[in-house]
């Protein structure tokens, strides 16, 4: 590709080898590090035996007047793993099924230590022997100049009674057999047992190993008859169709080029069809794409043709959040109900909503309050989160933006600013930046603790009627549970597409709390009401979520205390533990929030 066009500059056609047949199979040998001089030559292999069971191989090669054997290591292979050969302008793709790792055999060592040990057994066995007999010896004369030697109880006591072995043998369990049947014992003793099949080595140049080369880098690849009469499959597939599958590219990199969006209209006409409503078919496009960052002339390609553009606008502003012109995917689709991750997240995209290059700096400037991550931690998941939407400024990178004094830690948004889009939907692009001036000041309000963050106003992409509708329902749900995760919420809200508060379900997080109000907080994704409406814990609710808030969850008992007698809030002993045990559980001297209920049950409609 040339990253200053950031274009497709040629396509190569791609052909893809299935697996041999289950005769013959496809393996890569691995020779231990040498230098060049000293290397091992291919051509002076005499021998070469296997074991398919027990994936064994053993090569005898000549090496300086002597027979050197080299035995495998069987090592596991990734998936994707290939050998690619180009020929007469073609890309001739064929996966390995395995690989051995060859090293010199140590045999002959092995050989020589055994015999040792052979020999000291048996002088150790002869000594006994010998001990014996010059014991009888002995004995013998002894008997011989006794003369008063009961001969009857001689013979009785020379008799040799030889003693009776008993084994009882229980009963093996199953687990007992799966241990046997994976220990290094019984494994060796099934390689022992399984006899080395003789191979013939094949040499490029000759009849076996350029019919298999031909089979394999030749359009009549499946047509392909070998010896042993097994067949090479071979399946043409699109390039942008085998690149999407082994290595996925940001949408920014491909989709510039006039060609590729032939392949999204076909991948749309799949998309239409299944998808059943219009906020499916939005998601479908970002998944179909598999980019977080889309252009609007991209994603309507997913629209079926029913739908009026301002509906498609509204849905479009509930999925997804407009930066530079372009759409990028909502931090609650593309997190994974981590609401820390979702809040950084949305800390970038509002940084790119004002300017197309940012430091990384000011970005870690800005996530202080993520105590629990380490720096090394915050660093790399703003890095990732960055990777995800942004590429690093680099000298090609500055010559398209045209700015010359980028700094080595700045990054780039990923896609070009889509003044097309800006200029004729003027309207959208005003109501999504007055949503980024609402979510900054609600960062500001909430980094710098100036107390509790006034209520955003709700987006114009939603009426009036759900926002009433999304608090009635969630409040009543929170005093039923007490604590609720706030990716429990954005279930129960999708799940409500009746009473339309699907729409609000993945709105950011201070979005959903401005709809919400004020009496619904947020402690780190678990949601909580202020007050319950009982005048004698209510204050001494809201300090304790407020001091969770700030310290990360957790408050020390006796602190705790402390600050509510100091401010002559400290509820009775019932009450106090009444509080508490709905809030809180206890680990040492300290308290700490619990982290909501995971299933809510089954009864969740609005009546």
């Amino acid at each position: 590709m040339d990253a200053c066009a950031r274009r497709v500059v040629q396509r190569i056609p791609v052909k893809y080898n299935g697996l041999v047949s289950c005769h013959q199979s496809l393996c890569t040998l691995q020779y231990p590090l040498r230098l060049v001089e000293n290397s091992y030559d291919n051509q002076k292999i005499t021998a070469v035996r296997h074991k398919a069971h027990t994936r064994k191989l053993e090569i005898a090669l000549l090496r300086e007047h002597e027979c050197l054997e080299l035995i495998s290591t069987d090592t596991k292979v990734e998936d994707g793993h290939c050998i690619a050969v180009f020929r007469e302008g073609i890309l001739y793709i064929t996966p390995i099924e395995c690989a051995y790792q060859m090293r010199p055999s140590m045999a002959r060592l092995d050989a020589v230590e055994e015999r040792c040990k052979v020999n000291d057994k048996s002088f150790d066995a002869e000594l006994p022997k010998q001990l014996a007999v010059d014991e009888m010896e002995n004995e013998s004369t002894c008997i011989a100049a006794d003369d008063t030697t009961d001969l009857g109880v001689m013979s009785v006591g020379s008799m040799k009674l030889a003693p009776l072995h008993v084994h009882v043998k229980r009963r093996e369990t199953e687990r007992q057999a799966e241990f046997r049947l994976h220990s290094h014992a019984y494994l060796k003793q099934l390689e022992d047992d399984e006899p080395w099949l003789q191979l013939k080595p094949s040499f490029p140049g000759e009849g076996e190993a350029e019919k298999i080369y031909n089979a394999i880098t030749f359009s009549s690849a499946p047509h392909e008859v070998l010896e042993d009469h097994s067949q090479i499959k071979s399946n043409i597939v699109p390039v942008s169709t085998y690149l999407d599958s082994i290595c996925p590219m940001p949408s920014g990199r491909l989709l510039a080029d006039d060609t590729r969006y032939s392949a999204m209209l076909a991948a749309s006409s799949t998309s239409r069809t299944e998808a059943r409503s219009l906020r499916e078919a939005i998601r479908a496009a970002f998944s179909e794409s598999r980019g977080s960052v889309l252009r609007f002339k991209q994603i309507i390609e997913f629209i079926p043709e029913a739908f009026e553009i301002n509906d498609v606008m509204d849905a479009l502003q509930t999925l997804a959040h407009l930066v530079q012109g372009c759409w990028v995917i909502c931090s609650a689709l593309s997190c994974g109900d981590d609401t820390r991750r979702e809040r950084d997240r949305d800390r970038i995209l509002l940084q790119f909503a004002r300017c197309r290059t940012i430091s990384s700096r000011d970005l870690m400037s800005h996530n202080h309050r993520s105590h629990q991550l380490s720096e090394r931690s915050r660093e790399r998941q703003t890095r990732e989160l960055l990777n995800e939407i942004a590429v690093p400024t680099s000298r090609q990178a500055k010559w398209i933006c045209g700015d010359k004094n980028c700094a080595k830690d700045t990054w780039t948004f990923i896609e070009p600013t889509d003044d097309y889009f800006m200029s004729h939907f003027p309207e959208v692009v005003q109501a999504e930046s007055e949503r980024w001036q609402n979510i900054e000041s609600w960062f500001n309000n909430k980094i710098g603790q100036l107390g509790t963050p006034s209520p955003l106003s709700v987006p114009p992409c939603i009426c009036l009627g759900v926002s009433v509708k999304a608090r009635s329902f969630i409040c009543s749900l929170l005093q039923r549970c007490g604590i609720m995760r706030l990716s429990n919420i954005r279930t129960c809200l999708e799940q409500q597409k009746a009473a339309g508060l699907n729409s609000v379900a993945f709105l950011c997080e201070a979005e959903l709390l401005g709809i919400f109000g004020n009496n619904v907080m947020c402690i780190q994704g678990a949601c909580v009401l202020r007050s319950i409406g009982d005048k004698h814990i209510d204050p001494f609710r809201t300090l304790l979520l407020e001091l969770l808030d700030k310290n990360d969850r957790s408050i020390n008992r006796a602190a705790l205390i402390e600050k509510a007698l100091s401010l002559g809030i400290m509820p009775s002993n019932s009450a106090y533990i009444r509080c508490l045990g709905d809030l809180c559980v206890s680990r040492g001297n300290a308290w700490v929030m619990k982290c909501g209920h995971k299933s809510l049950g089954t009864d969740l409609s609005i009546r």
